[in-house]
């Protein structure tokens, strides 16, 4: 009898399965759930977890769910549908749409905090700004101004943000932009500005509130 094996996107979960040969006939007999009591342990810690915990399980499964692109819809129903397969009560677990949705923008918000205090270039930087027309990431809705800005220097190579802007003129990017540096603390490390020739920036009020020092 050969094994598979199939990995889902949930951390340390698995499930496994035993086939009476190669292909698996339509017969529900030949597929048969083997239980792993050690993986059901695991499940059973990642999900029973309260809202305000942040331990490093919780944290890659919310990773993954984004990485993967799952909704958080489709997250709920994954995450209870593995769950019963792995014999574990749902009654007993802190699980619901909301409370993946509000763990999911903690670990985002995580993330982007320690992002912001692990950068500390020392080298001049060039700021780079170029807005976008692009659909919503609901993929519903009209196109919206986003505007990337990064940084460059020796060795840097850096992303700040890509915020949606109310407008596309110049005074929201010079104010985008400035409030990304303020927020990195780059604002006295920028010593050059980097932008296409659009009117937003060259026109009548262009970028021209960026402090460089």
């Amino acid at each position: 009898m050969s094994v598979r094996t199939v990995s889902l996107c949930l951390t340390y979960t698995r499930i496994c399965f035993t086939e009476s040969d190669s292909s698996l006939s339509d017969s529900e007999t030949d597929l048969t759930f083997v239980p792993d009591e050690s993986l059901k342990k695991d499940i059973a810690v990642l999900l029973k977890v309260k809202v305000s915990t942040a331990d490093k399980e919780v944290q890659t499964l919310m990773i993954n769910l984004d990485r993967g692109k799952i909704s958080t819809s489709d997250a709920f129903r994954t995450v209870s549908a593995v769950s019963v397969v792995a014999n574990i009560d749902l009654t007993k677990l802190k699980l619901s749409r909301s409370c993946i949705q509000r763990k999911r923008k903690k670990v985002r918000a995580m993330i982007a905090a320690s992002i912001r205090g692990e950068f500390h270039p020392d080298v001049p930087l060039t700021v780079h700004m170029d807005g976008k027309k692009i659909p919503p990431l609901t993929g519903k809705g009209d196109v919206v101004e986003r505007l990337p800005v990064l940084v460059t220097g020796k060795g840097v190579n850096q992303l700040l943000a890509s915020n949606v802007l109310p407008r596309g003129n110049g005074r929201d990017i010079s104010d985008e932009v400035v409030a990304q540096l303020q927020n990195y603390k780059l604002t006295e490390k920028v010593k050059c500005v980097s932008c296409d020739t659009t009117s937003s920036n060259t026109g009548c009020h262009p970028v021209d509130t960026i402090p460089l020092k």
